[in-house]
């Protein structure tokens, strides 16, 4: 009856009274509507509207009718991503089938690659955090496909926008070695099919990596470009790390630079080990689109909440290592942009004696 009533509405040429009001709840690319399909097209299903019975609802819908949504964003149809048994997957996503049977990766255009995947010799195919992987056994370190308990060089490698896990059970991580931009070896799917739209470039992202994973027994690094440099524009790039498990953690210096970023409500720690940390600069808020943090509301990109440097200096220059928590309520309540979902960053550098400003 209440849809019948709001249909004749419509067709009289009415409408809701806080119409406008209520645009502006909707993300960027949509409008709100009183009356939109109960069965959207969407990346999951693109042809949901061809059996979906006649009923409408009131929400946000693209407002281009070549745009589908994926997640609470509308996106070409045309970039979406991969489906596979009910599951869909966006572009770039790896993940392990069931049983640990293969790695698998969605490609632009909605091709799924898979290659073979086995665990490795102590190691144990688990479910964590909803998804299969390889784990190595407890007393064990590595990947889950080579684990090992003597100092022998691991290897992790993940395409950009992927996450690189470095795991030595009960033993210590010591980073030897890590790159980020073009592969110097293949093994993963977008290298085999698309080798003419590999980065040519590479950056020594080592020191990134020493202060969130050296002498740690798991670590887990998000692989994007504002971490190591944006080199290759729209070209596919790799972060390669060559790592060991050891009996003790080593001592080793960090030198440069080191820019770390965590997204709204989450924990970042800044870690000198036995140095002292310098803040350099520091930002709670928005300064860049959606590849940062990437969230339906992202259009202020201008947002700086005005005591997050000074609360942030006082909680860690000086220190060997500090943690604290993207909030609100970490930076005195001042919200910036309070329609705007934030991230934190920080850029310091590791001295060997307490800088004090």
């Amino acid at each position: 009856m209440e849809n019948r009533i709001l249909l004749s509405c419509l067709e009289a040429g009415g409408g809701p009274v806080h119409g406008e009001q209520n645009s502006s709840v909707c993300p960027l690319g949509q409008r709100y509507t009183m009356c939109m399909s109960g069965c959207e097209d969407s990346c999951g299903n693109l042809n949901a509207k061809a059996s979906c019975p006649n009923r409408c609802y009131e929400g946000c819908e693209c407002t281009d009718p070549d745009h589908v949504k994926e997640g609470d964003q509308c996106i070409h149809r045309k970039s979406c991503g991969c489906s596979e048994s009910g599951m869909y997957y966006p572009v770039e996503y790896a993940f392990a089938r069931d049983g640990c049977t293969g790695h698998c990766e969605c490609l632009p255009g909605g091709e799924l690659c898979c290659m073979p995947l086995a665990c490795g010799q102590n190691a144990q195919c688990q479910i964590r955090d909803g998804e299969s992987s390889c784990y190595c056994d407890p007393g064990y370190g590595g990947n889950g496909l080579i684990c090992q308990t003597i100092e022998h060089p691991l290897h992790a490698l993940v395409s950009a926008g992927q996450t690189v896990y470095m795991d030595c059970g009960d033993l210590y991580i010591q980073v030897q070695s890590a790159v980020f931009g073009g592969l110097q070896s293949t093994g993963v799917c977008t290298a085999l099919q698309y080798p003419d739209q590999e980065c040519p470039e590479s950056v020594d992202a080592e020191n990134q990596l020493l202060p969130l994973c050296e002498g740690k027994h798991y670590c887990s690094v998000p692989a994007i470009p504002r971490r190591f440099g944006d080199i290759c524009i729209h070209k596919y790039k790799y972060l390669q790390v060559q790592f060991a498990c050891q009996w003790r953690p080593a001592e080793r210096e960090i030198y440069g630079d080191i820019t770390v970023t965590t997204c709204q409500n989450e924990y970042l720690e800044l870690n000198c080990r036995h140095q002292f940390v310098d803040i350099l600069s520091s930002n709670f808020g928005r300064t860049a689109g959606a590849e940062v943090c990437p969230h339906t509301k992202v259009r202020d990109q201008d947002c700086r909440a005005v005591k997050a440097p000074m609360l942030i200096k006082l909680k860690c220059q000086g220190k060997h290592q500090c943690e604290m928590k993207a909030n609100v309520e970490e930076f005195g309540g001042e919200d910036p942009c309070p329609k705007t979902f934030k991230y934190l960053e920080v850029r310091y550098r590791c001295t060997q004696t307490p800088v004090l400003h």
